[in-house]
Parts: C-alpha cells; sequence; structure tokens
C-alpha cells in the first residue's frame, strides 16, 4: 500500500518561532509545515 502524509498545520515563515513551539508542546499528529512566499 502506499502512504500518505499528514498535514497538521501549516504556518507563513514569520511564525517560525510559533510553528517550533507547537511542535516541542506534541501538539502536532501531522506533519507541520512552513511556508514560504517568494513573491514578496
Amino acid at each position: 500500500g502506499k502512504l500518505h502524509p499528514v498535514t497538521d498545520k501549516v504556518f507563513p515563515i514569520e511564525e517560525a518561532q510559533a510553528a517550533h513551539t507547537y511542535v516541542k508542546n506534541n501538539r502536532n499528529f501531522g506533519k507541520v509545515i512552513l511556508e514560504v512566499n517568494l513573491s514578496k
């Protein structure tokens, strides 16, 4: 069978510290993604 990663939450790169805290406190169920917007 195929494995499909579960995306738990997406944070903008500006909120990297909040994303780290989210993972550190074991709040995530799946993957936590930092989104980088290169069009700015």
